[in-house]
């Protein structure tokens, strides 16, 4: 079997995030967080690892890249906020946000920084809950998106 045609199909069919207490004021911190890189990965490590628990996965590491990042080829408006690596059966895995945008070295806006957060929490999630051996980008992915931010915001 495909292992890429299989987690493709997979994610597809998945919309939303398993029902549980999500940590609304951790994301509310979160969105209230002051630009410098400290608060914001004290805050994002908090959220991310409470919705960890919520899922009952792994925690996750969550690094601040401080520097100015280069602008990437493929991406939209050439900006990349962030990444999700796994280097393998939970070992090592992730979430690197950057704090300064390509093109003009201007802070991450907190509502893109928390967005990205939430969009590299899906690949954690697709990985640890799903069981998918690739997170590739399908409609289900982003509908997963939206009910993770959903369930945080009310």
């Amino acid at each position: 079997m495909n292992t890429d045609n299989f987690s493709y199909t997979e994610s597809n069919k998945v919309t939303e995030v398993i029902n549980g207490n999500y940590p609304k004021d951790l994301y509310r911190a979160l969105l209230n967080a002051k630009e410098d890189d400290t608060d914001r990965l004290y805050k994002a490590s908090s959220l991310a690892n409470a919705i960890c628990k919520v899922w009952g996965v792994p925690a996750i590491t969550i690094h601040i890249l401080g520097h100015r990042q280069e602008i990437q080829r493929g991406f939209a408006k050439g900006q990349r906020y962030g990444f999700y690596a796994q280097k393998g059966a939970g070992l090592d895995t992730y979430i690197s946000l950057y704090n300064y945008t390509a093109k003009t070295h201007k802070i991450v806006s907190i509502k893109s920084f928390a967005d990205t957060l939430l969009h590299e929490m899906i690949h954690h999630y697709d990985i640890n809950v799903l069981k998918l051996a690739h997170t590739p980008h399908t409609s289900g992915f982003y509908q997963r998106i939206g009910d993770l931010k959903k369930r945080l915001e009310n």
